[in-house]
């Protein structure tokens, strides 16, 4: 019985080690913002007369969420102010949404592995006293080894859970500051 939760757990495990690599990887400064746009950015504005075309341009070259975001600014272009906020507001809730449900697998796991856990050692106390009943209280060692394993599969799943846990809610921290980093840069536009 508990080779199946270890498996589980294990599964578990790899899982939110890939989608941890897959953020890490995913969630670079050169990825979200990349340095390049936004000096290519601040060297348009600074010109007497920026275009849209240098500014599509520069999109282009980089594409990332900012330069998604500055896109539908864009697409606006010759319309009201408002219209042309709305649109890059829109399309910022867009970004937003997709990078934090990139990281949403995490808290899944880190909710559901204590939970597959307890259920291990619910179900290995359930086999550990029927083999005690089965065997008589004279058989100790059998009822401890039975609680035993059980116990390793709530620590196994606490152990996923907790470090899983807290790299979510870093990478939702992060994603926040790259936001905000983003508001800044797109500010003067």
């Amino acid at each position: 019985f508990a080779l199946f939760f270890y498996a589980l757990l294990a599964i578990f495990s790899i899982f939110a080690a890939t989608v941890t690599l897959e953020r890490l990887v995913n969630l670079r400064t050169q990825r979200v913002l990349p340095a390049q746009f936004e000096s290519g950015l601040a060297g348009i504005l600074e010109s007497t007369t920026p275009s849209q075309s240098e500014l599509s341009d520069l999109c282009d070259k980089w594409p990332s969420p900012v330069a998604r975001i500055l896109t539908a600014g864009l697409s606006r272009s010759g319309r009201p102010l408002p219209e042309v906020e709305k649109s890059m507001e829109d399309a910022t809730i867009r970004e937003l949404s997709e990078m934090r449900s990139k990281h949403r697998p995490l808290n899944v796991v880190g909710s559901t592995a204590p939970l597959v856990g307890l259920l291990g050692t619910v179900v290995g106390m359930i086999f550990a006293f029927q083999i005690s009943s089965q065997l008589g209280l004279g058989k100790a060692e059998q009822l401890a080894r039975g609680i035993y394993l059980a116990l390793l599969t709530t620590a196994g799943g606490l152990t996923i859970a907790i470090p899983t846990l807290l790299l979510s809610a870093w990478f939702h921290g992060r994603v926040e500051r790259f936001f905000r980093q983003i508001d800044q840069v797109l500010m003067p536009v």
